[in-house]
């Protein structure tokens, strides 16, 4: 389980956060973003399939991940209380944009 949120939120969190610089409650603090909507990587692996429209593929689970941390979510109360900041992209909207964005750019490199 992990937070997948778009880069859209990533840089504005970070962005509203350097703006506020030097606030109280702000200056060396730490703060998390995310969506805190944690999601499996099926989960997230079925999203791009669906959004892409690619039914014909299923993905192969090996389990050979001897190491990784089962879960990392995180608490971002302090973030929505002290900046009034909540990611606003949704793992679709965020798809939904990037997918063409990548299809474009491997059709400009020669990719696939």
């Amino acid at each position: 389980m992990r937070e997948y949120f778009y880069v859209r939120d990533a840089v504005e969190a970070y962005l509203q956060l350097a703006e506020r610089i030097p606030s109280d409650g702000i200056t060396g603090e730490a703060f998390n973003f995310g969506t805190e909507l944690p999601l499996n990587v099926i989960e997230v692996v079925n999203a791009v399939l669906k959004a892409m429209n690619r039914s014909d593929l299923a993905p192969i689970i090996l389990n050979e991940a001897s190491r990784e941390i089962p879960e990392e979510t995180l608490d971002c109360n302090k973030a929505k209380r002290v900046m009034n900041w909540t990611a606003k992209w949704t793992l679709e909207q965020g798809l939904a944009e990037t997918i063409p964005w990548y299809a474009d750019w491997m059709k400009q490199h020669g990719g696939a």
